[in-house]
């Protein structure tokens, strides 16, 4: 079991769980095991609510039940035991995958659906996610001789801003978690003339989970600047850590993948070229 330390009001203490370790694929069951202990004597009987979120916070299985099915209400628990609580999450077969499921736990009366607060190291916590899931429905392919590229998808430009959408193919596992930076410039040796620098798949999927094969669609935009030089200009992509700041280098040792060429003429933007990096 995976240690915790939840509070849960006043006399409950959520003390650890255990969930599958690799990954999850869809449509199978997933079992799940939480471990309470009464701080107090409980004078309620509260039921657990453990839900499973996937991609964009969409909800992909619950369990809504007293404590092991029925066979520990709270009302019955002595103090300081350990409780198992087993549960099974049953995992549909339209999932969004590879992606990494965020489970939340949560205490509530069921006659009046009042939950119950939750406090780790005396902080609120709310949502409550514990831990997560990987979910995956292929296996990986072998490593291939590079890191990681983009693959551009499309490219456009709407009411002075950049939007692209493309995807990470990756050929190795990264060790590290990785940010990602859009630059603007007229050259991949100059200073960006505008950037913006954010977490890739917004968050949801970090690096060290990507595998061999997967196939990561992303998207990101860029308000362009009004005032610099008319000419073309470079849309450059690339990762770097976020740690040391180092960024990744691709096949041909560039540190940032052109994607697109952009052109000014002083009063609008176009888009020249795409490239697929």
């Amino acid at each position: 079991a995976i240690p915790l330390a939840a509070r849960f009001g006043e006399a409950i203490m959520l003390e650890g769980y255990s969930a599958p370790e690799g990954p999850v694929q869809p449509g199978t069951a997933v079992p799940i095991t939480l471990y309470w202990r009464a701080l107090a004597p409980i004078e309620e009987q509260w039921s657990v609510a453990v839900k499973l979120f996937g991609r964009d916070e969409h909800l992909l299985a619950e369990s809504a039940s007293y404590p092991d099915a029925g066979r520990w209400p709270t009302r019955g628990w002595p103090q300081d035991v350990l409780i198992a609580d087993r549960r099974t999450l049953l995992m549909p077969q339209d999932v969004s995958t590879p992606a990494l499921g965020q489970v939340e736990v949560d205490l509530f009366r069921l006659s009046d659906l009042h939950w119950l607060p939750v406090t780790v190291e005396e902080q609120p916590v709310r949502p409550f996610r514990p831990f997560s899931l990987v979910l995956r429905s292929t296996e990986p392919a072998p490593p291939a001789g590079f890191l990681l590229r983009p693959l551009v998808e499309q490219v456009g430009v709407a009411n002075g801003v950049l939007e692209v959408q493309y995807a990470w193919q990756v050929g190795q596992q990264p060790s590290v978690s990785y940010q990602t930076f859009l630059h603007l410039a007229t050259d991949a040796t100059q200073s960006p003339v505008a950037q913006q620098d954010f977490a890739p798949l917004a968050g949801s999927f970090p690096s060290p989970y990507w595998l061999p094969g997967d196939h990561l669609l992303d998207q990101a935009t860029l308000l362009l600047p009004t005032g610099e030089e008319p000419g073309n200009y470079l849309v450059l992509l690339g990762l770097y850590d976020l740690e040391t700041k180092q960024r990744v280098v691709g096949e041909d040792g560039t540190m940032a993948w052109t994607i697109a060429r952009l052109h000014w003429d002083g009063s609008q933007w176009q888009v020249v070229t795409t490239d697929e990096g």
